[in-house]
């Protein structure tokens, strides 16, 4: 079973206040949540729902957690992953004077030897954040996210622990006091777009890297007609999807990486939400020769803020002249002219990412013990990330992996035959 949790204002308080007042109440109100957050945790009332039309988020929630806690990626998360994990989730609203402030999904997860507390769908996401508030947002700290995490530990006496994944907050900082949280050594990588491409481009690429891509340009215009797209039409939306999957199983098995395109559910979940988004917030751009993709990206489009989800591209003869860079490029031409502010490629250490950021923030892996059984699980996931963390860290020791899991793919794939 899964739970969204939400924090409620004392509401027949609040509508005694004139409309006047109201906006200057609100932001005392938030201010407190920032000077004690305890308290703000401690004077709200906790309240459940099944019904997905209590969230918020879809209007007014903002940050880079949004789009990752939206109606489509929820309900597609729902129906597929979900479903196949046999795990669901409920919803609560949060209110100040009708308005929904904070809101925190969540599932309960049932374990042979801990039951954990999870974000839902935290492992097809890539941040994963307390949904708040526009005008909330500046105010939510680490301390304010502890307060939170204790006020769960409070509801779920049965919950061994809590077990957060790539949390992204504006002002954490690592620390022990309430809630132990670890820097993940993966940092996530964001584009500030100025409105002006020109000169953003110069920015990103120099006359060297210009002159060669245009070289590259004019060998695949060799191949045929080629044109960029940005995929609307429901068949062609599909089809791009099935490539982009295809596309995706097959790179990551060539670099010998575990590769979650071989689960049936995520895949299921990726072609949710590309087929039954009716906000335009999911799409897919392509780069075509002769109308056939040759590269894609999936990209998930808030009005000022653009978020690289995925990216792709053939494999065949085409694939030899850069089209993911070139599409690339074209997508964040896109949206400079479209005004967007802020164009993020997400979690991980890829160079093309850290070449185009003008900001790299960290993620946080954030568990906090409940029982001596949930102790003993913190010890041994601990033990666990270390030796992942230091792997990642080192680039000799990812490639010495990553020749391994060739190695053993290639003897698995001959005992098969």
């Amino acid at each position: 079973m899964g739970i969204l949790l939400a924090v409620d204002y004392d509401q027949k308080q609040f509508e005694e206040i004139s409309e006047d007042d109201k906006g200057i109440v609100s932001g005392i109100i938030f201010k407190l949540a920032k000077s004690q957050p305890e308290n703000f945790i401690k004077q709200l009332s906790w309240t459940l729902s099944d019904n997905p039309d209590d969230l918020f988020i879809d209007d007014d929630a903002k940050g880079p957690g949004a789009c990752f806690h939206s109606r489509i990626w929820m309900e597609s998360w729902s129906k597929t992953l979900g479903k196949c994990e046999k795990k669901s989730i409920r919803f609560a609203t949060g209110r100040i004077g009708g308005q929904t402030i904070v809101a925190i999904p969540l599932m309960i997860v049932p374990g042979t030897f801990v039951t954990r507390i999870e974000f839902a769908g935290q492992t097809v996401s890539d941040y994963n954040v307390p949904v708040v508030h526009k005008h909330l947002e500046p105010h939510l700290s680490q301390e304010l996210f502890d307060a939170i995490i204790q006020q769960i530990a409070h509801m779920f006496p049965n919950a061994d622990c809590v077990d957060f994944r790539k949390v992204f907050l504006e002002h954490a900082a690592s620390k022990k006091e309430v809630t132990l949280w670890q820097e993940d050594p993966e940092r996530t990588h964001h584009c500030g777009l100025t409105g002006d491409w020109d000169h953003d481009l110069s920015q990103f690429i120099g006359k060297s890297t210009s002159k060669k891509l245009r070289k590259k340009l004019r060998k695949l215009e060799t191949f045929g007609t080629v044109t960029f797209e940005d995929v609307m039409e429901p068949t062609r939306r599909r089809y791009a999807g099935d490539k982009l999957i295809q596309w995706k199983a097959r790179q990551l098995k060539d670099l010998g990486a575990a590769s979650v395109y071989e689960n049936t559910g995520f895949c299921n979940f990726l072609k949710a939400t590309i087929c039954n988004d009716d906000s335009g917030m999911v799409r897919l751009f392509s780069m075509n020769i002769n109308n056939e993709p040759i590269a894609l990206i999936y990209a998930l489009c808030l009005e000022d803020y653009w978020f690289l989800y995925q990216m792709s591209y053939t494999a065949e003869e085409p694939g030899k002249y850069s089209p993911g860079y070139h599409l690339l490029l074209n997508v964040m031409e896109r949206a400079c002219r479209q005004n967007v502010k802020t164009f993020d490629f997400g979690w991980g250490n890829e160079p093309y990412k850290r070449r185009f950021a003008t900001q790299s923030k960290s993620l946080y892996n954030v568990f906090r013990p409940l029982t001596l059984k949930g102790q003993i699980a913190f010890q041994l996931c601990n033990s666990k990330r270390v030796v992942k963390n230091l792997v990642k860290s080192s680039q000799h020791l990812q490639s010495a992996a990553k020749f391994a899991l060739r190695t053993i793919g290639k003897l698995q794939a001959k005992q098969s035959v």
